[in-house]
């Protein structure tokens, strides 16, 4: 049987990047504000999104690497 549609994006293929950037920033709404607890890999350097529109107004997430231990 074939699927011809089965190389398309599907709708939760297509949410993955966002989804991962929200969880390497730690990005999550509490009340009336957005709150960020970045844990970015080493390596990924810096991650930044401003602007970011919500119940509390536009707010920005900035994360950072830190540098690997030897």
């Amino acid at each position: 049987m074939l699927y011809p549609t089965a190389c398309s994006p599907q709708a939760w293929s297509t949410g993955t990047p966002l989804l991962l950037l929200r969880t390497m920033l730690g990005m999550e709404p509490r009340g009336e504000h957005l709150v960020a607890r970045p844990a970015v890999p080493p390596g990924m350097g810096r991650i930044e999104l401003l602007d970011i529109p919500g119940r509390w107004g536009r707010a920005g997430a900035v994360g950072r690497a830190h540098k690997e231990r030897r």
